[in-house]
Parts: C-alpha cells; structure tokens; sequence
C-alpha cells in the first residue's frame, strides 16, 4: 500500500487556522467596541440609532463564520490525523498504539481529546524524526500544544456555563472581557497547530519522498552516463 500524500492537505488546514485567526482578532476588536457601547449605555449616554442592531448583526454573523471554520478545521484536521498515522504504520517499523480510526476522532471525543491528541501526535513526530534533536523538540512543542489545547476547552466552557445569561449589565462587560482573552488563547492554539502541521508536513515529505526523487536522480543519472 503506497503511503498518502498530505502535502496539499496540510496546506488547507494551515490556510483554515490562518482565515480563522484573522476571522477571530477582527471579533476581537469588534469586543472592545462592544464594551465601549455597553459603557455608554450603562452611564445613560445616548446612542446612534441602529448601533444596536448593528451591533446584534455583526455579532451575530461572526458567531456564524467563526464556529464554520472551526468545525472545517476540525474536519480536515482529523482527516490529516488519519492520513499521517497510517503513513507511519505502512513505512515504518515504528509499533503504534491506536488505529488510524482512533487517530482522527482524537480531538473530537470529549474527555479523550484532553490527551489523546498529544499521544498520537508525539508518535507521529517520533515517527518521521530522524534524531534524538528533532524528538526533543517535537516533544517540548508538542506538550506547549497539549497544554494550550486543554485551556482553551476547559477556559471557554467557563465562559459558556459562567456569562451564557449575564444577569446585568456589568456581567454583560465582564463576561465580554473573559472573552477577549478567550479569543487570544484561540488564536495562540491556531498558531501553535500551524507550526506543528507545517513542521510534520516537512518531516513526512523528506522522510517518504526524497529518498524515492533522490533514487530517480540516481537512476536518470546512471541511464544518462551509459
């Protein structure tokens, strides 16, 4: 069985988590504008007819996009999962511990995804290292990943069962500034997901095809010389 080719793949989730980020720090600005209006409100300063309702607007079509992104994220993300881990069992001596099934529902599965993930993808990068340097460091990025991933859940749950129905106005603010720094942890874990895909991508790419382009080389080298 010939191994899959996730070189395409890999850039469609970098080019997801990138739309994302930008998706999520333009909300981000939008919040501070948002505390700024709720202020005015709360301090009885009249407002611009139709502010609120652009407000709700805006708001309410960035809750759109935002979840829609994640969840192609996650998708293709889970796809890549697969893919790669069942690379590493068909070219490899490496003995693996999940399936490549197991692999791509560990991010989704609720409880799981607080350290699956980080076992699978420790695996993987062990996989494709070619030294003990390059398993050091995957293990130290891979852990920060772990970490990151992990607050961003348990944090925004905490923002959802603690400000989901804000009883006041300052609960509104308030629960708006758990937010942003939500927001900062969401775009730090896409970032962090970005360079750990790209870094795996490169480590595939030349551990699976550069020794079959350098054999054509040799090859066409060989015909070119008789």
């Amino acid at each position: 069985m010939l191994p899959f080719r996730n070189n395409s793949l890999a850039r469609l989730i970098i080019a997801v988590l990138f739309i994302e980020s930008i998706a999520i720090l333009l909300y981000f600005g939008f919040c501070f504008y948002k505390i700024l209006f709720f202020n005015r409100l709360l301090n009885g300063t009249i407002v611009l007819p139709g502010e609120k309702r652009l407000i709700a607007d805006i708001n309410s079509l960035a809750l759109k996009i935002i979840p829609l992104l994640f969840v192609c994220f996650l998708i293709l993300f889970s796809f890549w999962l697969y893919r790669v881990y069942r690379n590493i069992e068909i070219t490899s001596r490496f003995h693996s511990s999940y399936t490549p099934l197991a692999a791509a529902f560990s991010l989704i599965i609720p409880v799981t995804n607080l350290f699956l993930p980080h076992i699978i993808m420790t695996e993987i990068w062990t996989a494709n290292s070619k030294n003990e340097n390059e398993k050091y460091f995957g293990k130290n990025v891979i852990n920060n990943w772990r970490f990151l991933f992990a607050l961003v859940m348990l944090y925004a749950l905490f923002c959802i069962f603690t400000f989901y129905r804000p009883v006041s106005m300052n609960d509104l603010i308030k629960g708006i500034y758990y937010k942003i720094f939500l927001h900062i942890l969401c775009i730090h874990f896409s970032f962090q997901t970005i360079k750990i895909v790209e870094i795996i991508n490169e480590l595939e790419k030349k551990k699976l095809y550069l020794p079959v382009i350098n054999r054509k080389q040799l090859v066409s080298k060989k015909a070119n010389s008789v």
